[in-house]
């Protein structure tokens, strides 16, 4: 009987061990568990801290680059190289900031642009273009390869069509005929913002090819804009001043013909250039270690030089990323 009582306390003790033993395991595993999630909630916090941190570099770089734009905006005329003066990288920290600015002008405003001169942008045809100007008008009647609210309303997830100017150039995917890879094709072409007209001095040549400028015409205006020394920004650039000069100033610098005389005019009497522009994008990317921010705003300024912002857009950004490069071909 002693013997019995013996063995049961025995295996009692046994028991108690190895439910203690399963207590302590389980809350090693817990402490374990809290001392990871710490881990995290820190690591995530430093993530945050260091975002906002690049958040608000780019956004005060932003302010300072908005200053200097307002101090030359009273300027008879805007050329590349005026704009990329503006340009500067600077350190702050563990912080690379890197700024420019460039004109909206430089695009053709697809708000404002005639049919005529939708139809000469690549990779638009007259559904597209008929879609369009449908979507911006004010009124109900369908051009023949158009859309108006009958068709919008008839889709699987119906919407109205806007019968307004568009806020952004995204907004195209909502206009029949249009998609992401279309928009990615004639992104670099458009804008929605200025006042309809084109600067000779900082448009690409895609973009005078569109306004009828022919690939040999368009490349004299560029090498004018580049100066004898063929680079952009420096003393020797050439700056159209009055587009009533544009052909002289480039006959100055090289011949041109009767033909290439007659595109300039054409744009001109359809006053579809200029040599001022009034709308700007700044974009301030800020790559740290781990993570960058780019915050791009466009603005204009009002009659009393007062800065008026038209769009504001924060993007978070691989920290693989690298800032983009003002050199090159514009």
């Amino acid at each position: 009987m002693k013997t019995s009582f013996k063995n049961f306390r025995s295996q009692n003790n046994g028991a108690v061990l190895i439910i203690i033993m399963w207590i302590i395991a389980i809350l090693s595993l817990m402490a374990s568990g809290l001392a990871y999630r710490a881990s995290v909630e820190a690591k995530l916090t430093g993530y945050r801290l260091r975002q906002m941190e690049s958040e608000t570099e780019a956004k005060a770089s932003i302010n300072k680059t908005l200053f200097n734009l307002r101090t030359i905006i009273g300027e008879s005329t805007t050329s590349k190289k005026t704009l990329l003066s503006l340009f500067c990288k600077e350190d702050i920290g563990s912080i690379l900031l890197t700024t420019s600015v460039s004109d909206e002008e430089r695009k053709i405003n697809i708000n404002m642009a005639s049919r005529e001169l939708l139809l000469e942008i690549p990779g638009l045809d007259e559904d597209t273009v008929d879609s369009l100007l449908d979507w911006i008008d004010k009124d109900e009647m369908r051009r023949p390869d158009g859309a108006e609210k009958t068709y919008y309303r008839r889709l699987n997830d119906p919407y109205p069509c806007k019968n307004d100017k568009l806020e952004t150039v995204y907004e195209l995917n909502l206009i029949k005929g249009f998609n992401d890879a279309l928009i990615q094709k004639i992104r670099n072409t458009i804008t929605v913002f200025g006042v309809g007209k084109v600067n000779i001095n900082t448009a690409p040549t895609q973009v005078l090819n569109v306004l009828g400028f022919d690939e040999m015409l368009a490349d004299k205006i560029y090498r004018y804009r580049l100066g004898e020394d063929g680079e952009d920004g420096t003393e020797d650039d050439g700056i159209f001043e009055d587009i009533n000069d544009i052909i002289k100033n480039i006959e100055e610098f090289e011949y041109i013909d009767l033909a290439e005389t007659a595109m300039i005019e054409n744009a001109i009497s359809n006053e579809w250039i200029c040599v001022k522009s009034t709308c700007f994008s700044v974009e301030t990317q800020a790559t740290g270690l781990t993570m960058a921010k780019k915050v791009i705003a466009v603005v204009t300024f009002d009659e009393d030089n007062k800065i008026k912002i038209l769009s504001w857009q924060i993007e978070r950004l691989a920290s693989s990323d690298t800032a983009y490069s003002n050199k090159g071909k514009y």
